[in-house]
């Protein structure tokens, strides 16, 4: 036996409407349902109202899904806020603290007002540091190019030992000369006094590089003099006094600019000013990488009693809306199905009457009770996060 095209075809909340018409037609042309039924035995009333049933708790159980939501992102919002906000107030402090120090280091430079300005000069840093790290290189390669073939020559071309001793002996009076001119610069500074002993170690190692300088010089001269050929500037038996002059002259060139260099550059008052500022730019920079998603987080309406009000409402009315096409449904079905018949049936006759639509929405009292306690706004918390 053939099914029937109506008995086949899926009833879905958009077509129910006009397969009620069909199929009260139908079932109004079979004489169905007779006087003997009884309230709730027409199935396709049965299945409308399970229809709209379902549709019913469907747009309930999104309506809940959207307020779970919205709760959990106000705790994970409220869990996150109070975290940055921890972090944000350690900052602060660490902030103030690198602040207080940044003060203290400028003070130090600064001195005092009735202080003798030669004082403060000895904590001023007159080079910057990339200017005297520069000039300081190009020193020591001068004076590794200068003293280097003198070397290399006297402990044997060919062997790399000689021009690591080279390197190192060129590197030597530069870097001396850098520890002399901070010991004078240090010597300033009336804050800070040097004990005696400094004093004579440093005046040891002068006494040592000056040495080594001139040695050096001998050293260059005696072989640059071998190699000179057509050197007619000077008379023959004076050009090994010129040149030991000469390379004197240019290694105690390198030797009073290196100094002065670590005369003019040495502060220590300015490094720590340095580092400070650099912390609290530091500390600047991580108190803005959590201000920023702070706002974001706050800028972000927890989940109120308002809104779930709202919502509450607006699925109340969506059912009602539903409860309204149940009834426009069963009375298309009722409508064809009176006018199909050939006999004359009552249209209100308990089978053919609209079920009962009952949803409960107490369901969202947990809702309520999940919402965060109220707490009066702040300037500092205007959206009363707690």
């Amino acid at each position: 036996m053939a099914l029937n095209f109506l008995d086949t075809k899926e009833v879905t909340i958009s077509n129910i409407k006009k397969i009620a018409i069909k199929k009260g037609n139908r079932d109004g042309k079979a004489e169905k349902p007779s006087e003997s039924w009884t309230e709730g035995s027409v199935p396709f009333i049965t299945q409308a109202h399970a229809i709209f049933s379902a549709e019913a708790e469907r747009k309930i159980a999104a309506t809940r899904k959207t307020l779970n939501d919205r709760i959990f992102e106000t705790l994970e919002g409220r869990e996150q806020i109070n975290l940055l906000e921890s972090q944000k107030q350690a900052i602060q402090e660490e902030i103030i603290g690198a602040a207080e120090r940044v003060k203290h280091f400028k003070s130090e430079i600064d001195g005092y007002k009735v202080e003798n300005p030669m004082g403060r000069f000895a904590r001023t840093r007159l080079i910057p540091g990339n200017i005297y790290w520069f000039v300081l290189s190009i020193l020591i390669a001068g004076e590794i190019l200068v003293t280097a073939p003198a070397l290399v020559q006297l402990f044997g071309e060919g062997s790399w030992e000689s021009w690591v001793i080279a390197i190192s002996v060129g590197f030597l009076p530069v870097a001396g000369a850098h520890l002399i001119g901070t010991f004078l610069k240090s010597r300033l500074d009336r804050q800070n006094p040097q004990e005696p002993w400094i004093k004579r170690i440093f005046q040891s190692i002068s006494i040592v590089l000056l040495f080594a300088i001139i040695s050096l010089a001998v050293l260059r001269a005696g072989i640059t003099e071998g190699n000179l050929q057509n050197f007619n500037i000077i008379p023959k038996d004076k050009t090994p006094g010129f040149l030991i002059i000469f390379f004197s002259a240019l290694q105690f060139g390198f030797f009073s600019v290196a100094v002065g260099l670590g005369f003019l550059h040495h502060s220590p008052a300015a490094d720590s000013l340095k580092e400070a500022k650099k912390e609290l730019r530091k500390l600047k920079s991580a108190e803005k990488a959590i201000t920023d998603p702070l706002k974001g987080y706050k800028s972000k309406l927890g989940l109120t009693e308002d809104e779930v009000v709202a919502k509450v409402n607006a699925l109340s009315n969506e059912i009602e809306i539903l409860s309204k096409e149940l009834d426009i449904t069963v009375a298309n079905y009722r409508e064809a199905n009176i006018h199909a018949r050939r006999d004359d049936f009552n249209g209100g006759h308990p089978s053919l009457a609209v079920p009962p639509f009952e949803i409960e929405l107490g369901k969202f009292d947990d809702v309520y009770s999940a919402l965060p306690a109220k707490v009066p706004p702040t300037p500092n918390n205007p959206f009363n996060v707690d």
